[in-house]
């Protein structure tokens, strides 16, 4: 048994396809999102991005350290997290700080890499200095994660692609999320970010020329995606903090339709995938302060992956001179909901001379979403295990300001999963050779697991 041998004369439909979905993946991918990527720095006037980033390895050194936030988050983390925990910041405050990630992930003991994986941080958070009514009621905040090297960069695998697609592809965008909060209550506060960004949708015409080279008319443009973040923040008491936050699904869509003319011939090609793809997440918390010094924190996380179709580009092919219509669609991949847990602490200790020490620990538990693969795809994940850890450092400054400094450490644990091929669910690419015939990198079985490191720091200026 082993891989089956292209035939001498012509290729079979199903080849063709793969070989034309691997050119657009290669090609047309990188020119439509470098037209992206090269209008994006426009957007930035208005900035309403979604943080992928946050879901996966969270969002500043703090949440990164703690892993529970809801109820927690006072600053520009807090529009990941939960917006209304802005009601909760005295002054204006301004951050800046990096991250970086670096994958200890394997497929078949060889190491896989997460491209882009190291970004900036920028945010920045104050109550609204309004009067009467208004006083002391409404904050406003942004959020900002950009990438070290691409501002967006979308990839669609091949459907028989081994690939984490939990890690891969999720955080290489850039983030700006808009917040603000309102305090109803003296106690009770509500809050809302906005989750934008452009999708590409457009055609692509080519056809001979006057010297019979390949000559294209592309229309393409940017059209707006966005969905919302909205929470809820309710401290009955000094010393408990309760949050409810709503993470609305984020995908970004890309269609692309191409007319190409080719020696009289015609081919249309119509490309549809999701990218960058992040599920409807409900959040309820809960900080305890038995201490003023120390404050414990839960956070418990439905994740509505059942919804998610799966990272594949779909692509319909039409030649009516010669195949007619093959439109194969995209292999169906189970994917589940999770209930995710994470804990985490923070411990202030006052110092001389007006410093202050912070220690942050945390951890989570996350289930894989993925389900059984009996069909082609190769897709792995895994039982994940967070460990966090972290400290901050405060002193106060002329003129009534404080600096701060804080780093954190994540290590997130993935156990090994394992795909096993069934014979009869693969088709046999050469049934008159004995044996299963067949070019899936899968077969027999893939494994994959790991870790996954994330390390980061931060300053802060509070006025």
């Amino acid at each position: 048994m082993g891989p089956a041998k292209d035939q001498a004369s012509g290729m079979e439909p199903r080849r063709t396809l793969r070989a034309l979905s691997s050119a657009f993946r290669k090609t047309h991918f990188l020119c439509a999102f470098s037209a992206l990527c090269g209008s994006l720095p426009l957007t930035l006037a208005s900035p309403e991005l979604h943080a992928s980033i946050g879901d996966v390895f969270g969002f500043g050194p703090r949440g990164s350290a703690m892993n529970a936030q809801t109820a927690v988050a006072d600053d520009y983390s807090a529009s990941w997290y939960n917006p209304a925990g802005l009601h909760a910041l005295s002054r204006p405050r301004t951050s800046f700080g990096f991250t970086g990630v670096w994958s200890g992930l394997s497929i078949n003991g060889e190491r896989r890499e997460i491209e882009d994986p190291h970004g900036i941080f920028f945010g920045a958070s104050a109550p609204v200095p309004f009067g009467g009514f208004l006083k002391d009621r409404l904050w406003v905040g942004v959020g900002l994660y950009l990438p070290w090297l691409d501002l967006v960069k979308a990839v669609g695998p091949a459907p028989d692609e081994a690939f984490f697609p939990l890690y891969d592809n999720r955080t290489q965008r850039l983030v700006a999320l808009p917040t603000m909060a309102v305090r109803i209550l003296p106690n009770l506060a509500i809050g809302a970010s906005i989750n934008y960004l452009a999708r590409l949708d457009g055609t692509v015409i080519s056809h001979e020329g006057a010297a019979r080279g390949l000559e294209a008319d592309v229309n393409e443009h940017l059209a707006a995606t966005a969905s919302p973040i909205v929470g809820i923040r309710y401290d009955p008491i000094p010393e408990v903090s309760t949050g409810l936050a709503w993470r609305g699904e984020f995908r970004l869509p890309f269609r692309t339709a191409t007319n190409n003319h080719v020696s009289g011939n015609l081919l249309i090609l119509d490309i549809d995938a999701t990218t960058l793809y992040s599920p409807h997440q409900i959040s309820a918390a809960a900080a305890y302060r038995p201490i003023p010094d120390l404050t414990l924190a839960l956070d418990f996380t439905w994740k509505f992956w059942s919804r998610y179709d799966g990272p594949f580009i779909n692509v319909k092919v039409e030649m009516p001179d010669v195949l007619g219509v093959i439109e194969p669609g995209v292999p169906a991949v189970p994917f589940d909901d999770t209930f995710n847990l994470a804990a985490g602490g923070e411990y202030h200790l006052a110092l001389p001379a007006g410093h202050d020490l912070f220690v942050r620990a945390g951890v989570g538990i996350e289930p894989s979403p993925l389900g059984t693969q009996e069909g082609p795809t190769n897709l792995l994940d895994g039982f994940k295990t967070m460990l966090s850890a972290g400290a901050g450092w405060a002193t106060e400054l002329e003129e009534k300001r404080r600096l701060a400094v804080d780093v954190h450490c994540q290590v997130q644990i993935v156990s090994e999963m394992t795909v096993d091929k069934t014979p009869g669910v693969l088709t046999d690419e050469d049934p008159a050779t004995p044996g299963l015939q067949t070019s899936n990198p899968g077969y027999p079985t893939v494994s994959g697991g790991g870790s996954i490191l994330s390390l980061g720091a931060g300053v802060s200026l509070t006025y």
